[in-house]
């Protein structure tokens, strides 16, 4: 069972990825014209604490896909901006990276690993690459890419404690790589997962959720294993095209584009 917001006093407008502080969760809004916004509302009453609006250029936001929390900033991603914006979740105060140093291709995905933030790009040519960051210093400090990792429209990325999980909407599939070295771990493929355009994906201390946005429905799969736990349907849980997730250490959070709601998932 869960709770679902939709109210306009949350100033939802398409929802597509969203952050846990440890107190708030923080909705990142793609907005139809681009500009998006970002809610911040109470994980413990639903309450909305405030909307920033990007049309506040100071907050560079460009066609914002997704948004990460590091302990102290936000980091979101500008994918026709080729740029990353990092916002401190206490002050507003922004930090702009954009110059050619980082090399981001359409870069459509943010995780923080407890030192470093992860950005997956989609590439000019779809093949897809990850960019790492030193989170305190906003240093560049490699690049992950190659044929064996199999991206393909890279969508989200999510942190274990020890790898990335990265959901590639181009060919079905989720990639596993590890932080230490940035070697590929496992690749996860086939219909028994359900993946129908993967989308965004969360970890709640044991399994990862995917949501898949051309199937309505959300995979959740073993961290340890990679075997397939269950899927939710929309028939149960109403999703209408599920494009973003967070855990707040209870409950899972869903956003759906289309729907222009979040539903809240009671874990058990």
């Amino acid at each position: 069972w869960g709770t679902n917001y939709a109210s306009s006093s949350y100033g939802f407008d398409l929802p597509i990825a969203m952050a846990f502080d440890g107190s708030n969760i923080w909705v990142l809004n793609h907005s139809s014209d681009f500009a998006g916004s970002v809610t911040e509302i109470d994980a413990a009453d639903g309450e909305v604490k405030q909307v920033i609006s990007g049309d506040d250029s100071s907050s560079y936001f460009n066609d914002p896909t997704s948004i990460a929390f590091d302990g102290t900033n936000l980091w979101v991603t500008n994918f026709q901006g080729e740029s990353v914006t990092e916002i401190n979740a206490t002050t507003g105060a922004v930090t702009f990276l954009g110059d050619r140093t980082y090399g981001f291709e359409s870069p459509e995905a943010v995780a923080f690993d407890g030192t470093n933030v992860w950005v997956a790009n989609q590439g000019f040519s779809g093949s897809g690459f990850l960019t790492e960051i030193k989170a305190s210093t906003g240093a560049l400090v490699r690049t992950v890419s190659g044929s064996s990792f199999r991206f393909d429209s890279p969508d989200a990325i999510a942190f274990d404690g020890k790898a990335l999980w990265i959901t590639n909407n181009g060919n079905k599939s989720v990639t596993q790589v590890a932080v230490s070295n940035g070697s590929l771990v496992r690749i996860l493929s086939g219909s028994s997962f359900g993946f129908d355009n993967p989308d965004a994906i969360a970890f709640d201390g044991t399994h990862m959720w995917v949501t898949n946005s051309g199937g309505n429905s959300i995979t959740e799969v073993s961290v340890s294993t990679g075997d397939l736990v269950r899927i939710l349907s929309k028939s149960s849980y109403g999703f209408d095209f599920p494009d973003a997730i967070a855990f707040d250490g209870s409950h899972m959070w869903v956003g759906s584009y289309d729907g222009n709601s979040v539903t809240e998932i009671f874990n058990s």
